[in-house]
């Protein structure tokens, strides 16, 4: 959607919509390769959910911090952080940490069936994501 809005609106250098896009682009590609992986059960397969899991986990993580929040900005005086904070320091740093643990949970819930292979009963993470 983020290219198709790009193009029709010839606005692509200087926005976020390509990274907007690229965003969504590997969401959908770690949700497709899960479905190959419980359809064909494969080493390959699950290797190549992995991988995908852990370029759309990472980027998607980096994408919230920087652009949706605002913060990784290294040239204010709280590095990492933004010029004008509403909460105290500590709290976007608790936060930040708790968006990579609710990245790395929201993978799973997108890869159908991989719930299952947690070292834990489904319902743990189901309680602990309720939770949260």
């Amino acid at each position: 959607q983020g290219w198709r809005m790009g193009y029709q609106n010839k606005v692509y250098c200087g926005t976020q919509l390509p990274l907007g896009a690229l965003k969504c682009s590997l969401n959908i590609i770690t949700t497709v390769i899960a479905f190959m992986y419980i359809t064909f059960q494969t080493s390959v397969m699950l290797g190549i959910w992995i991988c995908s899991a852990v370029v759309s986990t990472l980027y998607t993580y980096h994408f919230d911090l920087r652009y949706d929040w605002g913060l990784l900005n290294m040239d204010v005086e709280n590095r990492g952080l933004r010029k004008n904070m509403v909460f105290r320091p500590n709290t976007y740093y608790f936060f930040m940490v708790l968006n990579f643990f609710m990245r790395l949970a929201w993978v799973f819930t997108i890869s159908d069936g991989f719930v299952d292979l947690l070292p834990f009963r489904k319902y743990i993470f189901i309680l602990i994501m309720a939770y949260i």
